[in-house]
Parts: structure tokens; C-alpha cells; sequence
């Protein structure tokens, strides 16, 4: 029997800014914390076949956005309909990536 890999792609700073901006928070964020500069990939979980967790750190002029985006695959194409945003770490990551004893 044959297996067949997945390519998964990483959300990237365009599809990262999409998702920012259907919730309605780019224009805010960039109020108080400067325009979008980058981004650093944190950590991929992955939960199934058709589920990942994406940890990433956003970066803006005057500080950094925490996020996690909830990647899933219907059936060809990965989507991703959750993205959680916030300015505390402790509220995105998990515990074990800010004590230091993550994988």
C-alpha cells in the first residue's frame, strides 16, 4: 500500500493579516501597537491528520501579539477558521512553552 504525504504550509504574514483583519482588529491593534512587521513561527502541534495548532508570535512596531490558529483540512485545502490573538503569552500558549520545559 502506498501513503501519500500532506503538504502543509504554515500560515504566512498575508494569510496571518486576512485572519487579523475578518475579526475586525488590524485597524485597532495597529492604533496601539504600530504596523505589522513580521512574524516567528513557536511551535506546530499536530492533533490529527486533519488538525494542527499553530503557535506563533506576531510581531508589531511597539510589541508583540501571541497567537494560535487553528488549522483544518475539509479535504484538499487547509483552512484556517479560529485564530486566537492576545498581548499575554499566558493566554496562548501553553504552560509548558513559557516554563521552559517544552519539546
Amino acid at each position: 500500500s502506498s501513503t501519500s504525504q500532506t503538504r502543509y504550509q504554515l500560515p504566512t504574514q498575508s494569510h496571518i493579516e486576512a485572519n487579523i483583519q475578518m475579526a475586525g482588529l488590524i485597524s485597532q491593534i495597529e492604533t496601539a501597537y504600530g504596523k505589522m512587521i513580521g512574524s516567528e513561527l513557536l511551535r506546530v502541534v499536530t492533533v490529527s491528520q486533519s488538525f494542527k495548532r499553530v503557535y506563533i508570535i506576531i510581531k508589531f512596531q511597539k510589541g508583540p501579539f501571541y497567537a494560535s490558529f487553528d488549522c483544518y483540512k475539509a479535504e484538499d485545502e487547509w483552512i484556517i477558521p479560529i485564530v486566537d490573538l492576545n498581548t499575554k503569552a499566558k493566554l496562548i500558549l501553553p504552560p509548558s512553552f513559557l516554563d521552559g520545559s517544552k519539546p
